[in-house]
Formats: C-alpha cells, structure tokens, sequence
C-alpha cells in the first residue's frame, strides 16, 4: 500500500512540473478523470501498462519508475504470503 501512495506523490509531482490537471493527464492516458483522481489518491493500483503510460506522459525519471514498481512488487509479494497462511487447509 504504502508504494502506491509513493507512486500516487510521484505523479502529483510530474504533474505540478508539467502543469497538467487530472482531466488533462486523462485524456492524455485514454482514461477518465475519475479514474485519475482514484489514482493520485492511492485507492486504485494501476496496472503496469496504465503506470508505464504515465510514466511516460509525465517524464518520470526511469530509475525512479523502476524503483516504484520494485517496492510495489515486493509489497505485493508479502500480501499473497499473507493470503496464503490464512487459507484454511484443504
């Protein structure tokens, strides 16, 4: 959870720079403006070509995209171990 609310302030950021609002990085993205805001607010986990998208349309240094979706990745990683030791046993 926590990497996507990093990634949420990353993109903010990117858009402050390039002045770009939600409906802008919307249409630029091929999404809906309510989409974006549920991005920038961490309720929605984007997929990876949306997040590679973004990346691009905002300019996001690449080592920071990949830095992103690393701790995304391992964060993800920890809540399936999670899901797994909850399962009852068959």
């Amino acid at each position: 959870m926590q990497s996507t609310k990093e990634l949420a302030a990353v993109i903010r950021r990117a858009m402050q720079e390039k002045n770009i609002d939600n409906k802008g990085l919307a249409q630029l993205l091929g999404i809906s403006s309510t989409m974006v805001e549920k991005l920038l607010c961490g309720d929605v986990v984007p997929s990876r070509h949306l997040e590679k998208k973004m990346v691009d349309a905002l300019g996001i240094p690449p080592t920071q995209a990949r830095r992103l979706a690393a701790r995304r990745e391992k964060s993800s990683t920890r809540g399936m171990a999670r899901q797994e030791k909850t399962r009852p046993a068959a």
